[in-house]
């Protein structure tokens, strides 16, 4: 990342008259402002360094076992953490990419929402995973409705309702059992 600097040698101005009093004020401001710049840059880019290491800590399974493993984690999780409010976060993950051994990824990626099951809750990337693994290993032969793959979620202590099973399968591209 380029660092930004002032060299203040290029703006001397030797105090000879009023009128060059006058401009060393003007030089003065613009090198304050031009200073206030460079410190909210490097804040900036501090804060998005801090989150993607707070990101990469919180979901570590998911760098280490790839997508299916990431946790449940909100945006003000992130920002309690780093101090800054939510929307300083929001505004941070935008347009921001995240490189690992499974690909790039979104920032916005990362930040999941839950679903509940038997020992607390479980990310929406991995009941995805789960719903995933039930369509492409199903035995039966029929294809399975929306109302039984919530019942083969549920069996694996995964709770969620039929019609979030149904945007869960668009997410996957997958088509409805009627039309598959």
């Amino acid at each position: 990342i380029p660092q930004l600097a002032i060299n203040k040698d290029d703006f001397t101005v030797p105090a000879a008259t009023p009128a060059d009093d006058t401009k060393k004020k003007e030089i003065a401001q613009q090198l304050q402002k031009a200073q206030e710049i460079i410190e909210a840059l490097n804040y900036r880019q501090n804060t998005i360094a801090r989150a993607c290491c707070e990101i990469v800590r919180i979901q570590l399974e998911f760098f280490k076992k790839g997508p299916g493993h990431l946790v449940p984690l909100r945006l003000q999780d992130i920002a309690d953490k780093l101090g800054v409010h939510e929307t300083t976060v929001s505004r941070m993950s935008n347009s921001k990419y995240i490189q690992c051994d499974w690909g790039l990824f979104n920032i916005k990626y990362f930040f999941t929402n839950a679903a509940s099951t038997k020992d607390g809750s479980v990310s929406r990337d991995n009941v995805l995973h789960h719903l995933k693994e039930i369509i492409e290993n199903n035995s039966e032969g029929k294809k399975l409705s929306d109302q039984k793959l919530a019942e083969a979620l549920e069996k694996r202590g995964i709770k969620i309702a039929r019609r979030t099973v149904a945007k869960y399968r668009n997410l996957l591209n997958v088509e409805s059992s009627y039309n598959r």
